[in-house]
């Protein structure tokens, strides 16, 4: 299996690698050696719940043939191995989803436990719902792991201190803040206005309260 994130795995068996002669970078070995890497994956034969498979067919464009199979060439490298690796890394990034993961003091929903997905799985951007919820323990476990994971954005519904907002802005930059309203639990005038009165430029409230969501659904193609 081929771990695109916890909840979606692609089967090897509809992934077909075929080894070509490469044009590219090899030096003695170009056009002599079969060092590209072909790879086909089916996805109408696939387990993609059915909204994946066809945006990721709408995605792939022109890579997807016989309007079922996506084929990712990858000749850069001097070896079968790095390019089948090449391979796989674009297969993955033709699949890109964002998760959101919920988080709080409780046991099963731990920032800690929310920060090492995010660094188990670094190519897919994780936003952790509440950033540790009420607990200012939490906030800063948070605001700890996302600076250790580059692809952790925080979610600001439910946190009791706007405090800990500007400070997760100081500590990780506005740009992987994102407002949240988690409706109909919260009322979003009082999560509107733990931004609007945290001490962060206004410049970082604008991305806050949506450019950043903006941003983030755009890099995905959605």
């Amino acid at each position: 299996m081929i771990q695109v994130t916890n909840a979606i795995a692609l089967d090897d068996d509809l992934v077909e690698e075929r080894f070509v002669r490469a044009s590219g970078p090899g030096g003695q070995n170009v056009n002599k050696v079969a060092t590209a890497v072909e790879l086909r994956f089916n996805i109408r034969a696939s387990s993609l719940p059915h909204d994946v498979k066809e945006r990721l067919i709408a995605l792939a464009g022109s890579k997807v043939i016989q309007d079922e199979v996506l084929l990712i060439d990858s000749r850069e490298h001097r070896t079968q191995t790095q390019n089948r690796e090449a391979a796989r890394v674009m297969h993955l990034e033709e699949n890109m989803v964002c998760v959101m993961i919920h988080s709080d003091p409780t046991l099963y929903a731990t920032p800690w436990q929310v920060g090492l997905v995010a660094m188990d799985f670094p190519e897919v951007p994780v936003v952790m719902a509440h950033m540790g919820f009420v607990d200012v323990i939490c906030n800063d476990a948070a605001i700890n792991m996302a600076r250790r994971a580059p692809n952790l954005y925080l979610e600001t519904t439910g946190v009791s201190a706007e405090a800990k907002v500007a400070l997760a802005v100081r500590e990780i930059g506005a740009h992987r803040v994102l407002y949240g309203s988690d409706m109909p639990f919260h009322d979003p005038a009082f999560d509107m206005a733990r931004i609007e009165y945290a001490d962060i430029p206004e410049e970082g409230k604008k991305l806050i309260m949506g450019e950043n969501a903006r941003r983030l659904l755009d890099s995905l193609g959605k």
